[in-house]
């Protein structure tokens, strides 16, 4: 059961949305899931760090839970509840990117390999695209773009 966001409670569904999705799907689950919370995932950057050495840094304090379709991405809940990944010395050193497992997705699928030439068009904040250079070993050319200026900056940060 998913644990749901704290003051959605009063939240109403337009009449028109209600009538559109309740045709394609199980409405209640569908909003059941769209009012709670992800699970936290991240995802191993192998340039700096072997998924078991991770492993072993963090399982003393982390649950870290395989996630089926990335070979180095989990899920991951703090045995004593905290839920601040991004504060860990791992975090900082760049051995993890917080990541949400459906955006591990695209670049599994598009497979880049060392060598070639890629344009991410919707590159900000950069959780694809560091998977993307990941997985090209960091060889080749890996463009990055954004339709915002602003959105470039945490861009910028994150590669």
């Amino acid at each position: 059961m998913p644990r749901r966001i704290p003051g959605t409670e009063d939240i109403e569904f337009k009449e028109k949305f209600i009538e559109q999705y309740s045709k394609l799907t199980d409405f209640e689950k569908f909003k059941e899931y769209s009012l709670s919370f992800l699970r936290r995932s991240i995802r191993v950057n192998t340039l700096k760090i072997s998924v078991k050495d991770l492993v072993k840094r963090l399982e003393d304090k982390w649950e870290l839970t395989p996630i089926p379709w990335c070979k180095e991405g989990f899920w991951i809940n703090h045995k004593e509840g905290r839920r601040d990944i991004g504060n860990t010395k791992e975090h900082a050193l760049g051995y993890i990117y917080v990541q949400s497992a459906a955006s591990m997705i695209p670049p599994i699928v598009l497979d880049p390999k060392p060598g070639e030439i890629v344009l991410d068009m919707c590159s900000s904040p950069g959780s694809k695209s560091t998977q993307i250079a990941q997985y090209m070993d960091n060889k080749g050319l890996l463009v990055c773009n954004d339709v915002s200026a602003k959105r470039l900056a945490p861009l910028t940060l994150n590669l």
